[in-house]
């Protein structure tokens, strides 16, 4: 083993070198570019930037498919391959000599490039940003990813196979590993990683077909190519829907909403979901052609409304899932707040520390912190916030506000100054937002505030001006918006179901004066639906899910249970809700390819055993799993008998239909050196 993983560091150690040059000189590019604020996209994420991620995940897989191929294609060629088995030492030493040496050499190429970028991060003066140990996170990921392509490289050039069978199979299982890596869940690497070794392990044993292989490998490669099979499936789906999409036969709906003019008039706006073609009316029903409102330029004749947010009672929900289960986002280690652009700091929320900190971008030096006690100076043992720090998602400006469990607080940080805003007490803040700017002295900016039992409007120095109860469910017309008219005496609020809540519900306007008297209200019908029936690759898809995991989510999530772990988040995007009837239905499919497979194996001749095994694969695997028994199978080898003319396993004396064994050839004089030797007298 010593000297198997000796030769392939010598002969390697040169491609290990060039790639580690290479992803160096990418990574540090990178991040001298944002430090230099070169970079359009520059925020002070450094490790979690999008173009150092990019880097790290394109360069390390292919720094791991290159050298996984460098280390076994040249060897395919010209009898090398021969001259490599025939050594004196098994070859599961000559495989795992090869991997060993290989993610040694692939480390070395990634991992170096990576821990100097941590290190130019880490060192103060370099960013105008903090360095949190959370951001490496994604970047070592990354390395993970690199190996896993390292894997597959291996097990492609040691498969024997067509590319238009088993070998793009293969191909096509590493893309959903690595979408679903990019979005997060680095948990799936490594164990997937460990079944592309046992699968390229047992190639390397069997060296050709599969049946020689060991059973644990045979079972590895079986559950690749399902992989890559749906992945197939998935792909010629999507690919119809497009071109179903582009013939204009989708399913598409009509959505309606109110909009309020500068002069306090109120309008129904009705567009599709595409937003072209949209239809102004008025309260009456007739129908505006007014270039004011309908021209290009129409949009700013009508008061904004402004969010306060998509789904009220979610939003706490919602902050908190996303955190838990986007640990590839860069907001979940810092955000960066106020106006950045052009101000001469840098100001960001420290999510893990649960404070602020802000930096000089000239010096690139911290400038002080933000805690519970207020601002405090550079080097200063910051105080933490005792609830988890929530940011106002949809404010439209100044001021910048933060809530903290019951309280909100104001952070004036060019002022150097944190004043407490709103407390509720035991009331529930769900969001709050700048819903209207400073106009003037006389016509303040407004904040909304959406609470547990009804809305809260101050003006943007906190005195309250108004409380307003829910006259909706909030559960379900969660996404609120509010406008206020030129003269700041009243305000529009705009009822919408929330993003969460199915089926179609109306729209609800209210006009109130600033004492909180409703001066009149409006509805209308919010979703028309035109009526197609449901499209043919949609119901195709639906039916290609294997039935091992749909059935049991649809169990599982019915009870709607709380998502707690990356497992089941992965588990209910790949799983599709069912309804009872398409359960029964997908059960009947899989049971009917099930016993097809049964009989087609039968006939092929493989074994009643072996037959059962992969008819109860398919029922669990669905069509999928149809596909991948016809790639993936060791099918025997099968010739015509040439006395009933039928198909005959060739390894067989008798033939299995007519019981005749096999027929020898007639002899033509050329069997000389198969006639017996005799003695001579």
């Amino acid at each position: 083993m010593r000297m198997m993983i000796w030769k392939e560091l010598r002969e390697n150690f040169k491609w290990a070198v060039l790639a580690l040059a290479g992803l160096f000189l990418a990574e540090m590019y990178v991040l001298s570019s944002e430090s230099k604020g070169f970079s359009p996209s520059y925020s002070g994420f450094t490790l979690c930037g999008p173009m150092f991620l990019m880097a790290t995940s394109f360069g390390c897989a292919l720094i791991g498919s290159a050298l996984g191929t460098v280390q076994v294609l040249p060897e395919l060629r010209r009898d090398q391959w021969a001259a490599l088995l025939h050594r004196p030492v098994s070859r599961s030493v000559i495989f795992f000599g090869k991997v060993i040496a290989g993610l040694l050499l692939y480390f070395l190429a990634t991992a170096i490039p990576f821990l100097t970028s941590v290190w130019y991060v880490a060192v103060p003066g370099h960013f105008a940003a903090p360095f949190v140990p959370g951001m490496m996170q994604p970047g070592l990921s990354d390395l993970l990813l690199g190996a896993y392509f390292y894997c597959a490289a291996i097990l492609l050039c040691l498969h024997r196979g067509r590319w238009l069978g088993s070998q793009g199979m293969i191909l096509l299982s590493i893309l959903p590993v690595f979408l679903l890596h990019t979005r997060g869940h680095f948990f799936i690497t490594l164990p997937v990683s460990l079944i592309l070794i046992l699968a390229a392990w047992a190639a390397m044993l069997g060296n050709g077909p599969v049946e020689t292989r060991p059973w644990a490998g045979r079972a590895a490669y079986v559950l690749i190519v399902l992989v890559g099979v749906l992945t197939g499936f998935q792909l010629l789906l999507g690919t119809g829907r497009k071109i179903v999409a582009a013939t204009g036969k989708t399913q598409s709906a009509t959505y309606s909403r109110f909009e309020v003019s500068d002069d306090g008039r109120i309008f129904r706006i009705t567009s599709p979901a595409n937003g072209a073609g949209q239809v102004i009316t008025d309260m009456e029903g007739k129908v505006v052609d007014d270039e004011r409102f309908t021209g290009n330029d129409g949009r700013q004749e009508f008061q904004q409304f402004s969010p306060l947010g998509y789904d009220v009672t979610r939003e706490i929900f919602w902050t908190d899932y996303y955190a838990k289960h986007r640990s590839r986002n860069t907001q979940d280690y810092i955000r960066i707040f106020g106006d950045f652009y052009r101000g001469p700091e840098n100001w960001y929320h420290l999510t893990g520390g649960n404070y602020f900190t802000g930096y000089d971008k000239l010096s690139r030096r911290c400038v002080g912190i933000f805690d519970q006690d207020g601002f405090k100076p550079p080097g200063e043992t910051p105080k933490p916030f005792a609830m988890r720090l929530r940011a106002a998602p949809y404010s439209r400006g100044e001021p910048t506000l933060y809530a903290s469990g019951s309280r909100i607080y104001v952070l004036d940080v060019a002022g150097r100054r944190m004043t407490p805003f709103f407390d509720a007490q035991s009331d529930t803040i769900y969001t709050m937002s700048v819903v209207a700017r400073r106009v003037s002295s006389e016509k303040p900016g407004l904040v909304g505030v959406a609470l547990k039992n009804g809305i809260r409007i101050f003006d943007d120095e906190g005195r309250p001006l108004l409380s307003i109860p829910y006259r909706h469910d909030p559960a379900r017309w969660g996404n609120i918006s509010v406008a206020v008219n030129k003269g700041f005496d009243r305000i529009y609020l705009q009822y919408e179901q929330s993003f969460s809540t199915t089926g179609a519900l109306p729209v609800f306007l209210e006009e109130l004066d600033l004492q909180g008297n409703v001066i009149q209200s409006h509805d209308i019908a919010n979703v028309s639906l035109q009526k197609f029936s449901p499209l043919l690759v949609d119901r195709i898809s639906r039916y290609c899910m294997p039935l091992a995991t749909v059935l049991p989510g649809g169990v599982y999530f019915r009870a709607d249970p709380p998502v707690t772990s990356d497992l089941e988040t992965l588990w209910l995007q790949l799983s599709p809700a069912y309804t009872a009837i398409e359960l029964g239905i997908l059960s009947a499919l899989a049971l009917v390819l099930a016993v097809i497979t049964f009989l087609w194996a039968r006939k092929t001749g493989f074994s009643g055993g072996k037959a059962l095994r992969w008819a109860l694969f398919v029922f669990a695997s669905g069509p999928a799993g149809l596909v991948t028994f016809r790639i993936a199978a060791g099918w025997p080898v099968l010739v015509r008998c040439p006395s009933c003319g039928k198909k005959r396993l060739v390894g067989n004396e008798r033939c299995l239909c007519c019981n005749q064994p096999w027929i020898l050839p007639e002899l033509n004089g050329t069997e000389i050196l198969d006639t017996p030797v005799t003695s001579h007298p």
